[in-house]
């Protein structure tokens, strides 16, 4: 077939790496958990995963791709807040919601008791796109949502998992439970200042929340947690991706390619240590140790249920800055969910016809 078809042994070659690399991270994600059943070898050994695709696959004897990590978007809490709000459990645990109903009851509970806002948020500066836009792939996954029920080449907008996303955000706003107008430092800066109960961000938050918390002047002190973001329409999904290193092809002289490869190696061989800010590390021999990690308990799970956009979605960062773009125009002028909609499916296709 391949030489009927003209298909060379190099781009076999190249397609058997991209399947590669597509299977690391759709096992990293989790994405085949749910069809697999553990197993525990005569050793003790538990066995949940296929062991056939593996990491940093080499393409004549060159490394191609190698996995870094899994982060995640999280609510980041200020305990000290949910307990003058009166919501916490008999253990003193912050009591996260289950629906939108119960968010926004505790919302208005926290203002009242508090007089601060439920969530803290950062809108204004560029990049800060993302913040909106991983809440709203949150709590459309949270339904089994999509915005591609038809195909990848036109996303919709108007399916009721994507508008319930929007809807969530904007009963959000209309409670006065988010924070308008911060950029990433000033979001970081509140929550820090006793300035609001949750904080919508990722992972990466993590180790810098835990110093603040262990400072006798801080407004967490000890009173700081984190939990990954909480299922509100009965489907524990959440926004998750990752970051890989990639060597490319061409280009590089042999003593550069060389240096790449130490450089590689010394990363991975510290994957630990950068999984220590928070991020999941890719390699799984340090597993143990990250699971030793303050609260890293609440996040070991995220690859089980975590779900990204699928690679075959294209302009994925078009979609998130214009989505994100969408939900601060709703938090930040009040824009409503019909306009934010109509906006997004117009830009939308935009963004696909100029791919």
């Amino acid at each position: 077939i391949a030489t009927m078809r003209g298909i060379s042994r190099a781009r076999q070659d190249e397609w058997g790496v991209s399947s590669q690399n597509r299977a690391e991270k759709a096992i990293a994600e989790g994405f085949f958990a749910g069809e697999i059943t553990p197993i525990t070898t005569p050793d003790g050994t538990v066995v949940s995963t296929d062991d056939g695709p593996r990491a940093g696959v080499t393409l004549d004897g060159n490394i191609y791709a190698m996995p870094w990590d899994t982060h995640s978007w999280l609510w980041h809490l200020n305990v000290n807040l949910f307990k003058q709000a009166g919501l916490v459990d008999a253990k003193g645990e912050p009591i996260l919601p289950k629906t939108v109903e119960e968010m926004l009851a505790q919302a208005r509970t926290m203002r009242e008791k508090t007089g601060k806002p439920y969530a803290v948020i950062a809108t204004t500066a560029s990049g800060d796109e993302a913040n909106g836009a991983r809440g709203f792939y949150s709590w459309l996954y949270d339904q089994n949502g999509t915005i591609f029920p038809n195909g990848y080449d036109k996303a919709d907008f108007n399916t009721p998992a994507a508008r319930t996303a929007f809807e969530t955000w904007s009963k959000l706003v209309q409670t006065g439970a988010v924070t308008k107008g911060l950029d990433s430092g000033g979001a970081v800066s509140a929550f820090l200042n006793g300035g609001g109960a949750v904080f919508m961000t990722g992972t990466w938050r993590i180790d810098i929340l835990l110093a603040a918390s262990e400072k006798p002047d801080s407004p967490l002190h000890d009173g700081y947690t984190a939990r990954v973001f909480p299922s509100l329409f009965g489907e524990q999904h959440v926004w998750t991706d990752n970051h890989t290193w990639v060597m490319p092809r061409g280009g590089a002289t042999e003593k550069q390619r060389k240096a790449a490869l130490v450089f590689l190696k010394f990363m991975w061989d510290h994957n630990l240590d950068w999984a220590r800010a928070g991020h999941l590390p890719a390699s799984q021999s340090v597993m143990n140790d990250y699971a030793k990690l303050p609260l890293r308990q609440y996040v070991m799970d995220i690859p089980s249920f975590g779900r990204a956009a699928p690679h075959e979605v294209r302009r994925q960062f078009g979609f998130q800055n214009l989505i994100g773009n969408e939900v601060a125009a709703m938090i930040n002028t009040g824009k409503s969910v019909d306009a934010a909609i109509a906006s997004a499916q117009d830009r939308s296709e935009q963004l696909l016809r100029g791919r």
